[in-house]
């Protein structure tokens, strides 16, 4: 997947995916400008010329954040390349349309991205509905897909995966990186995390881990840790 970018007026620049108009992405901006103006960024689903139908999430910063924080990248531009890296690579991920951030005085003041709808629940609901356990193992899969590709997700819990037999489709990459020890482990970790949630109890998790280290790469340290901590993080989320 291949970026235009260009800036617009006002500190906003404007990312544009591949074959995307720009009459298409200016008007996305425009919502999205006013929907940050107005602090109204819950995501929405907001109908564009031509019957498509996207997914917009603004993204505003709260100005107590350090500045070394609002200098980075922002959360739309680093989930904007998450997603062409996987796209590249093949995997089934959002469809891009564009993505945007203003910036003052070269700090981040706000983003936003926008993707196609895609018409599907998180695996997380439909493993909730059906308690289909393939559901689950297709997460499993597509994790070990993406390590394969050298990605990690970053939070890589059972919601942020939509469910679209054959294959699941990934979403929220904005803490996607590079494959490697550490990024393996967190990203096990909160799966499992969120399958130990769901089903209350070990007994799932622990299969699921078992079908990584059968089909996927070296487990990152122990596999009696791994499941461990994926326990007590599920028992921090249950508390909070």
């Amino acid at each position: 997947m291949e970026f235009t970018a260009e800036t617009v007026g006002g500190g906003l620049r404007l990312g544009l995916a591949q074959g995307v108009p720009r009459d298409l992405g200016l008007h996305v901006a425009e919502v999205a400008v006013q929907a940050a103006r107005s602090g109204a960024t819950r995501p929405q689903r907001l109908p564009l010329p031509g019957g498509v139908l996207a997914h917009l999430k603004v993204i505003q910063l709260t100005r107590l954040l350090p500045l070394t924080h609002r200098l980075r990248p922002s959360r739309a531009v680093r989930e904007a390349r998450g997603l062409g890296e996987a796209a590249r690579r093949g995997l089934p991920c959002v469809p891009l349309l564009c993505w945007g951030e203003r910036r003052l005085l070269g700090l981040v003041d706000y983003g936003f991205i926008a993707t196609r709808h895609v018409d599907a629940p998180s695996c997380h609901l439909a493993w909730r509905e059906g308690r289909d356990p393939r559901i689950l193992e297709s997460v499993v899969d597509e994790l070990i897909a993406l390590h394969r590709a050298g990605l990690i997700h970053g939070d890589a819990a059972a919601r942020n995966w939509l469910w679209t037999p054959p294959r699941p489709t990934v979403l929220d990459l904005p803490s996607w990186g590079r494959f490697g020890w550490h990024g393996q482990r967190l990203d096990l970790l909160r799966l499992l995390a969120s399958f130990h949630w769901l089903t209350g109890g070990p007994e799932l998790p622990a299969r699921m881990l078992e079908r990584y280290c059968e089909r996927g790469p070296e487990l990152p340290g122990d596999r009696r840790a791994l499941l461990e901590d994926a326990a007590r993080r599920a028992e921090a989320v249950r508390r909070a």
